[in-house]
């Protein structure tokens, strides 16, 4: 492991959250030092893992949603959908 990445481990917040546990679909992190914020939306009914994690620098962001897992067959395809907002503001994001 790097230096720099183990001082960001040292400092960062982590989340990690079982997809069906966000039934909403939306779920968010905010550095708390800046206030800046990422809110992630999807289709829960896609979704199995959601993970995050938030440095102490403005702009050190980590997000990652893990699909559910599933058998293909030959020719068939799989597709998940998401929206990222960046933002100062994720309350007023979150209230639309």
């Amino acid at each position: 492991m790097e230096p720099q990445e183990e001082r960001f481990r040292e400092h960062a917040q982590y989340r990690l959250f079982r997809g069906r546990e966000i039934r909403t679909g939306k779920w968010y992190v905010i550095n708390e030092k800046s206030g800046l914020g990422i809110i992630n939306t999807f289709n829960p009914d896609e979704i199995d893992v959601c993970y995050a994690k938030a440095g102490p620098q403005r702009d050190n962001f980590e997000m990652r949603i893990w699909g559910i897992e599933k058998e293909l067959t030959l020719g068939e395809t799989l597709s998940i959908k998401q929206k990222i907002s960046i933002t100062d503001n994720v309350k007023q994001l979150l209230q639309k």
